[in-house]
């Protein structure tokens, strides 16, 4: 399989994982402690946001984590630094990649192909 062919099989895997949405109150929910890939979804179901996890400690569960608690440019730029909206119906799908350079591929591919709201194509 070419990098090619094996970024795009991540892709639809990304797009094909379960979308769990952000808890009403408190941390806890379901996701990867692995360094990955993920989506967020706002509540009308549109990409406003697609991320990955270069150095996050804890994986995607900690980049979340940090979205929540206004702890990203994501929030600051997106949602005035308020990341307590992703509270109200907001969503995410994520995916698990290993090698550092798939996951940059990955990334790059899905906000070229779903246009983020985040980075104003959406």
């Amino acid at each position: 399989m070419t990098r090619q062919e094996k970024i795009a099989w991540l892709y639809e895997r990304l797009l094909g994982s379960e979308k769990v949405l952000f808890p009403t109150t408190g941390y806890e929910f379901s996701a990867p402690s692995q360094k990955g890939v993920y989506i967020i979804y706002n509540e009308n179901d549109e990409v406003v946001h697609v991320g990955c996890t270069p150095r996050a400690k804890n994986g995607i569960r900690q980049r979340l984590y940090n979205h929540l608690q206004g702890l990203s440019s994501f929030v600051g730029q997106f949602l005035r630094g308020n990341g307590t909206l992703l509270r109200h119906g907001y969503g995410f799908r994520c995916l698990v990649v290993e090698d550092p350079c798939d996951r940059k591929y990955l990334e790059g591919l899905a906000i070229g192909k779903l246009c983020p709201k985040h980075i104003g194509k959406g």
